[in-house]
C-alpha cells in the first residue's frame, strides 16, 4: 500500500466536517484513510473525490458508499426566522461557526461561511431549518476556507474550555482561602476570648490575694 502524508489527504476532502463517513471530521477520515481505511466513504466529495484520493493512494476506483448518503448539488442551511425561538442549538451544532445569533435571539446563517454539512438540522426542535440549493457564487468556495474556520472554532471551543476550568479553579481555591479566612477568624476570636478570660482571672487572683495580705 501507497504511504501518504495524512495532510496531503485531507487536502483532497471537501472540509465540510459532516461526520456522515462515520468520523467526527475531515482530519480524523483522512488519517483513517491513511491506515487503510476505504476512500469512499464521504458524500460530499463524491465521485471527484473517490478519482483524485485513487490516483493519490494508487488504490482502484470504487463507488461512493451508498451506506453514508448520496452525492449531490451544494446545498446551505436556511433558517426559517419567524420560527426561531434561539435555543442556540444549531449553533452549537455548526463546526464551521457560520450561525450567528445567541440565546433567546433570532438565529441566522451566514450562508457566505456555511458548509452546507447539515449537522445544524437535526437538533432544531421547531424544524425550521431547510437545506436550500447554495447560489453559484457559494459553490465557488474553497474547501481551505471551511477548514479554516473548523481550526479557528476548534481552538475557540478550547480556549472557552480552558478559561471555564481556570475560573473553576480559581473559584476553588478561592473558596478554600474564605474557609482559611473564616477558621482563622474564629481562631483569633478564641484566642482573643481565651486572653481576656487569662487576664480576668489573673485580676481575680491578684484581687484575692491583696484581700487576704490585708486581713
Amino acid at each position: 500500500m501507497k504511504t501518504v502524508p495524512v495532510t496531503a489527504i485531507e487536502a483532497v476532502l471537501p472540509q465540510t466536517q459532516c461526520t456522515r463517513c462515520g468520523y467526527p471530521d475531515c482530519h480524523s477520515y483522512a488519517t483513517a484513510i491513511a491506515e487503510g481505511t476505504p476512500h469512499n466513504q464521504c458524500p460530499p466529495g463524491g465521485p471527484e473525490t473517490i478519482v483524485k484520493l485513487s490516483e493519490l493512494l494508487g488504490r482502484k476506483m470504487t463507488a461512493l458508499n451508498p451506506d453514508n448518503g448520496q452525492h449531490g448539488p451544494k446545498l446551505l442551511a436556511q433558517i426559517d426566522e419567524s420560527r426561531c425561538i434561539g435555543c442556540v442549538k444549531c449553533i452549537k451544532a455548526c463546526p464551521v461557526d457560520a450561525i450567528s445569533g445567541g440565546p433567546k435571539r433570532m438565529h441566522t446563517v451566514i450562508q457566505s461561511e456555511c458548509n452546507g454539512c447539515e449537522l445544524c438540522v437535526a437538533p432544531c426542535p421547531m424544524d425550521c431549518i431547510d437545506m436550500v440549493p447554495a447560489p453559484i457564487q457559494y459553490n465557488q468556495l474553497e474547501p481551505d476556507q471551511y477548514q479554516q474556520r473548523y481550526h479557528a472554532r476548534t481552538e475557540r471551543l478550547t480556549r472557552e474550555r480552558e478559561d471555564k476550568l481556570g475560573a473553576q479553579r480559581h473559584a476553588r481555591q478561592g473558596g478554600l482561602k474564605q474557609v482559611q479566612s473564616d477558621q482563622d477568624t474564629v481562631q483569633a476570636r478564641q484566642d482573643f476570648v481565651k486572653a481576656a478570660a487569662a487576664r480576668a482571672k489573673a485580676k481575680r487572683l491578684a484581687k484575692l490575694n491583696n484581700n487576704a495580705q490585708e486581713q
